[in-house]
């Protein structure tokens, strides 16, 4: 509906194209149904340690936040990514784990881009506490071109999940001295009138901050970032 409205304003043709592909990809999980529901019982704080997974550092000091937990009942490591706007998995882990693969297809940007296929996993663990059902992936195999990145990647990476789940989660505490992530019970109220966080339409979580100039610069917040860049 919102394609076709747009093409009646004149709109460009890309952002027409971006809402065509925006509404067929929801109607795809509209058809499964259920998408990330909760599992696990309410009512109390919820944690998980994480520990920082270096397998594909290529060289860099960064690493992933990654937890333990399970796609379909097979164990597996999950990396917590704030940065992505879908969740990823490798090929050789959708096929371990015995992901539900669909007829559809999307871009997937990040080192390059490529076409990725959209899978489901049944019920998603992570830790011992927390489960949901129907959670969607993109199944993609990340080369870069770069010799000595690639042999860092084929080394081993967690599955990804991004904002689909975390989203759906609410609200996630990253408490690096303990190297735990909580999901509270209850929502933690605003300190402030408005947020200083938004959602723009890359789905990256972005904060707004004053440099000392007085000039509002935009931050993106990525946790499955290696570096600082500017």
């Amino acid at each position: 509906s919102l394609h076709a409205q747009a093409i009646d304003a004149g709109a460009p043709q890309a952002t027409a194209d971006g809402l065509r592909s925006l509404g067929s990809y929801y109607r795809v999980l509209a058809d499964v149904g259920d998408i990330c529901r909760q599992l696990h019982a309410g009512g109390r704080d919820l944690s998980v340690s994480f520990f920082y997974d270096r397998r594909a550092q290529a060289g860099s000091e960064g690493a992933f936040l990654t937890m333990n937990g399970q796609g379909n009942g097979v164990a597996t490591y999950v990396g917590l990514d704030t940065g992505a706007s879908l969740n990823v998995i490798s090929s050789a882990d959708a096929d371990r784990m015995r992901l539900i693969r669909l007829n559809y297809y999307i871009d997937v940007r990040g080192a390059g881009r490529r076409r990725g296929q959209l899978a489901i996993a049944d019920t998603l663990r992570i830790g011992r506490d927390m489960a949901w059902r129907n959670v969607p992936f993109v199944v993609v195999d990340m080369a870069t071109g770069d010799s000595i990145a690639d042999r860092a990647v084929s080394r081993g990476m967690p599955v990804m999940v991004g904002m689909p789940l975390i989203e759906r989660i609410g609200e996630v505490g990253i408490d690096f001295v303990s190297q735990r992530i909580t999901v509270p019970a209850r929502p933690t109220p605003c300190p402030y009138k408005f947020p200083n966080m938004m959602r723009g339409d890359d789905d990256q979580l972005t904060l707004l901050v004053g440099s000392d100039g007085g000039e509002m610069l935009r931050m993106n917040l990525d946790t499955g970032s290696y570096n600082t860049t500017l």
